[in-house]
């Protein structure tokens, strides 16, 4: 075995489809673009460096990876950029007509759709994959490149290993990213028919201060309203927001108001494609109405929800405490050791305590804080 091919051996991830002798023969770029076609899978910044450009600079290197390719912020791996799979000009240079060819419309939307959700999460619920039949065909040929599923917990776990000494290394690149990101976002939520903002401006045009926004139809027997600068609120729609703010919460344990938009921002873009005539379009208007609701409309949900769904059990006890009471407070053992004792009539056990005090805060010195609730991205 010649010493190419033993490298070859030792690195199929990076050298799969054209042999790591045939890549270092062609330029740069040629070879990056030729690699990530071949096999668009996440790779690491590392092993791109080593294996397939050795003979370039750390800088010519970033520049062709930034051209055509994105970096996952949740796992600082690259990923080739959706045109560079489905171009939208054909090898002639000429355009694609996409409206003789939805299908490869749909191929770029599904796949941006899939990127976007793994640049903020390594893990994707089941429950975000509600697409209309067109997308969602697609949307499982890009999960099974880059992710395997999980049918026990119902959802879709990415395959490699993050890489985040990228991300500390890199905090320019990063940052343009991120901002390259939010570009699409708004994008992306034009292309799956679920911009929150156009359900918003249309909401508004039939609602007038003091009405329910289902005021044509009258509300409903028994239903209280929650006035919010003209805005209303029904029992009902208030009660889909809270499920919706315990999904957000699913995903992050502890989260500021910009957080909790954004995971309702999410949410709308999962399930906007459902049915009416399905209960679980319900949750998509009320994440679509909690995105722009008033932050004191939103704390009054969040603060309900919490109470409705605590049940005795420590851990959501200590999401009500530190959330509502002390969320720029230190918080010392013997502090949370009294308080349990006075609303629950219990003490917690060293394991529990350790648990939950650990999900929701991080250590500072002899005592603990609450976590920053920014989504660590």
């Amino acid at each position: 075995m010649s010493p190419h091919d033993y490298v070859d051996s030792l690195c199929p991830k990076t050298c799969k489809g054209s042999s790591r002798r045939s890549l270092l023969s062609v330029p740069l770029e040629e070879r990056i673009k030729k690699l990530i076609v071949e096999e668009p899978v996440a790779r690491r910044f590392g092993d791109l460096k080593k294996y397939v450009a050795p003979d370039h600079t750390t800088e010519e290197l970033l520049d062709v990876l930034q051209k055509h390719a994105q970096l996952l912020l949740s796992s600082g791996l690259w990923v080739p950029k959706t045109l560079l799979l489905y171009p939208n000009k054909d090898d002639k240079g000429l355009d694609i007509n996409h409206i003789a060819n939805k299908d490869h419309k749909d191929r770029q939307t599904a796949r941006n759709y899939v990127l976007n959700l793994f640049r903020k999460n390594p893990v994707i619920r089941n429950s975000h994959l509600d697409l209309q039949e067109g997308i969602k065909i697609h949307v499982y040929d890009s999960l099974r490149i880059l992710a395997f599923s999980r049918p026990s917990t119902q959802d879709w776990k990415f395959k490699e290993q993050p890489d985040m000494s990228f991300m500390e290394l890199y905090p320019d690149i990063v940052k343009t990213q991120e901002q390259n990101w939010e570009r699409m976002e708004e994008k992306l939520r034009i292309a799956v028919k679920s911009n929150t903002d156009c359900y918003l401006k249309s909401a508004s045009m039939t609602t007038t201060p003091g009405k329910s926004l289902n005021s044509g139809k009258g509300t409903a027997e028994g239903a209280s309203e929650v006035h919010t600068g003209g805005r209303t609120m029904s029992d009902e729609t208030r009660a889909a927001l809270q499920e919706a703010i315990k999904e957000v919460f699913q995903d992050h344990k502890v989260c500021n108001f910009q957080l909790i938009r954004r995971g309702l921002s999410d949410l709308a873009v999962g399930t906007s494609t459902l049915p009416k005539v399905d209960p679980r379009s319900k949750k998509v208007t009320a994440a679509q109405y909690g995105v722009q609701a008033p932050q004191l409309e939103l704390q009054r949900s969040l603060k309900h929800m919490m109470l409705c769904t605590f049940t005795g059990d420590l851990t959501y006890w200590m999401m009500l405490f530190c959330a509502c009471s002390l969320v720029n407070a230190k918080l010392k053992r013997s502090e949370v050791s009294e308080a349990t004792k006075i609303s629950l009539g219990k003490e917690f056990t060293a394991n529990k305590f350790s648990k939950v005090i650990n999900e929701f805060c991080v250590s500072s010195g002899s005592s603990w804080v609450l976590k920053k609730g920014h989504g660590g991205i």
